[in-house]
């Protein structure tokens, strides 16, 4: 079942037109939503502006490559 989820968006990609930048916002509320400790909700939007403001923050998520995350880090790590 997994394998085929998997599978299935290797092969068709994301199926929405946001941002990475969206999606952690999203992914924040979602953990707020889910009771997570304050401290795990400041950290991450703490983090949020970073990534928000690069280049992979305004990518669009079907544009989203391993590239263009190992890039990312390794831009953080120069810092």
């Amino acid at each position: 079942m997994l394998s085929e989820l998997v599978a299935g968006v290797d092969r068709a990609g994301p199926r929405t037109e946001g941002t990475a930048g969206q999606l952690l916002d999203a992914h924040i509320d979602h953990l707020a939503a889910r009771g997570r400790q304050q401290r795990t909700i400041d950290g991450n939007r703490t983090m949020a502006p970073a990534i928000e403001q690069g280049t992979l923050g305004a990518m669009p998520l079907k544009r989203v490559t391993v590239k263009a995350v190992h890039d990312f880090y390794k831009r953080l790590n120069h810092r």
